[in-house]
Order: structure tokens, then C-alpha cells, then sequence
């Protein structure tokens, strides 16, 4: 995998259309939510610290102070489209002193509960809160 490009690392995932969730971290390995669990990408390197401060840069690109000023707070949310046009709600961070994201890839139209998580704990938020009646 070449950790050089935000692209190259979001390409792949978008065509799978139940994956919501992509978190990269400097020295770990990527990590997606698949239908509520995480997956680990195990058979793929490390992400180095520097690659994760250039993913994170061209994740801002369009922010002209925005490393600075996610570096000074250590921590910033911000939006992001990919070449695909997928829009993505992105929270950079620091986690155990390493740079790190979580994207949330937004649908143009809702996910299923089922696709987002476990379906026993959808149909109880559907049983227990959606159909309440009041």
C-alpha cells in the first residue's frame, strides 16, 4: 500500500458501500468499519509518522492554516471530498502522542441501521426508540 496518497488508501474502501468508517493513525495499521465491526488491515504496513503528517496535510489542503492550527490544538474536525467525490466528516487527533483520523464517509442517502451496526442492536433502537409512541 502507498501511504503517500489519501487517494490511494480511500479508493479501494469507497466501492465497498457498507464500509462508513476509515481511521489511519501513525504507527498502526489501517482500520475500517465494516457493517459495525472493525477491520483490521493486517497484511499491509504501518503507517510511519511522516506519511501520516503528509495524508493529513493533503486531507486540509483546502484549509490554508489548517495543519498549523490542528497541530497547535491537537485536534480538528473539518469536511473533505476524495477524487471520487465522496464526501467525508474527518476528526484529526492525536492518540497516545501519534497523529491519527477518523472519516466518517458520508451517503448521499442514509445507511440502514443493519449496515451501520449489528442488526439485534438495530432492531432494538427501532423497537425501543424509533416505533416509541408517545
Amino acid at each position: 500500500m502507498n501511504y503517500t496518497s489519501i487517494d490511494n488508501i480511500l479508493k479501494p474502501l469507497e466501492t465497498i458501500g457498507s464500509i462508513s468508517d476509515i481511521h489511519l493513525c501513525a504507527e498502526d495499521i489501517v482500520r475500517y468499519r465494516n457493517i459495525g465491526d472493525m477491520i483490521a488491515v493486517n497484511n499491509q504496513p504501518k503507517i510511519t509518522t511522516e506519511e501520516m503528517s503528509l495524508l493529513i496535510k493533503q486531507l486540509l489542503h483546502k484549509y490554508p492554516h489548517g495543519y498549523e492550527a490542528y497541530i497547535k490544538r491537537r485536534e480538528l474536525d473539518f469536511s473533505f471530498y476524495s477524487a471520487s467525490n465522496t464526501p467525508y466528516r474527518v476528526n484529526a487527533y492525536f492518540k497516545s502522542g501519534n497523529m491519527a483520523v477518523a472519516m466518517r464517509k458520508i451517503a448521499y442517502k442514509p445507511f440502514a441501521l443493519e449496515y451501520l451496526m449489528y442488526e439485534d442492536v438495530a432492531d432494538t433502537i427501532k423497537d425501543k426508540v424509533l416505533n416509541k409512541k408517545t
